[in-house]
């Protein structure tokens, strides 16, 4: 899901500079930053962006354009909020951009596809389970953590294909051949990466994970 330079027209990358740049500034102004003021917490966001690092660069595939990997964004979201989520999935593409597994002119539209996507999507079922869904543990772990994250997953594939295929890098057929039969594999496995990681934080750190909270979700259930 990297998309590598000179892939892509020069036009699209500007709007997707144009685009990306306000919502950075957005998150990182509005961000909880005091959150990380707890030496704790603090320690463990870079951690977590260090992880990401790690895993985005493990890709897949041989196609440029046409890797995969894990995404863990749903975890960075639930973990630190939507805000701290695009800052440090932001630093997680520089890093890798800068070890040359990311291309530096489409940084923008790979932030877009691979940090504001999943993480908005996070955020809108997180919104929607604590609107309308019973305040129960395994409703926050099954949605939140696994529902999410294969919905995360499943709109990044679907607008990088979209975006392949729309600026004629590759036909339709060629991204179903290549890509298309692995992306069910990749969907469920990112639910599941999400969905264990949020589960076992909420059982033994539940402190890390700011959008949960023991009174809403555990206590007289």
């Amino acid at each position: 899901m990297n998309l590598p330079d000179d892939l892509l027209p020069g036009g699209l990358l500007w709007w997707a500079h144009l685009l990306f740049l306000p919502i950075l500034l957005f998150a990182a102004r509005y961000a909880p930053w005091h959150l990380l003021q707890a030496g704790f917490r603090q320690n463990v966001f870079l951690a977590a962006c260090v992880a990401l690092m790690l895993l985005w660069s493990l890709s897949a595939g041989m196609t440029p354009g046409l890797q995969f990997h894990y995404l863990g964004a749903t975890v960075m979201v639930l973990m630190f909020g939507w805000h701290l989520a695009i800052v440090g999935l932001t630093l997680v593409l520089a890093g890798v951009t800068l070890f040359g597994q990311s291309g530096v002119e489409t940084f923008s539209l790979n932030a877009l596809l691979m940090a504001v996507v999943p993480a908005t999507v996070s955020l809108l079922v997180l919104r929607v389970v604590e609107r309308w869904l019973p305040t129960h543990f395994f409703v926050y772990v099954y949605l939140c953590g696994f529902g999410a994250a294969v919905l995360a997953m499943g709109a990044t594939v679907a607008l990088v294909i979209g975006t392949l295929h729309w600026a004629g890098v590759y036909e339709l057929g060629r991204i179903g051949y290549e890509y298309g039969v692995y992306v069910p594999l990749m969907v469920l496995t990112e639910g599941f990466f999400n969905g264990m990681l949020i589960t076992a934080l909420v059982v033994y750190r539940p402190d890390w994970v700011i959008t949960f909270d023991d009174a809403r979700y555990i206590e007289g259930k």
